[in-house]
Order: structure tokens, then sequence, then C-alpha cells
């Protein structure tokens, strides 16, 4: 059996943007911290082994399409 590349910072960040979703919305369903996600994306930390099998997880049972889609800007004031 060959071994499989790790993933890289890239690869997780593309492939989140590719399917729409926040650090937080990929956080909430590996279940990990959104600080975690970051870290991972911009080489804080290396990416996990096993991130590829999660995320081939994900893509296949389309549990990323339960998660609300990321907003760009600034959430709006609560009125009060």
């Amino acid at each position: 059996m060959e071994p499989v590349e790790r993933m890289t910072r890239e690869d997780v960040k593309a492939w989140r943007r590719r399917l729409g979703l926040s650090q937080a919305g990929l956080a909430g369903l590996l279940g990990v911290t959104r600080n975690a996600v970051t870290r991972w994306e911009y080489g804080g930390h290396p990416v996990p082994p096993w991130l590829h099998l999660a995320l081939a997880g994900i893509e296949c049972t389309g549990a990323h399409l339960q998660v609300q889609p990321r907003r760009r800007g600034r959430r709006p004031k609560e009125r009060g």
C-alpha cells in the first residue's frame, strides 16, 4: 500500500472554500475549535494526518450542506 501524502495548509483552505464553509463551520463538522482550523490553514500547527479522511467523509455524506453558508463582512448589530 502506498503512503498517502499529507494535506498542506493550502489544501485545507482550498477544500473549505470550494465547499463554501467558514472556518467555524468546518470546525463544527470536525468537532475541533475554529482556532485549530485557523492554525492548520496558516501554518501554526501541522495538518493532522487523518484530516483527508474526515474531509472525504464530510463531502461524501453531504454533511457540509447542513452548515450555514459563510458570510462576508461583519454581522449586523442586534437591536435591543
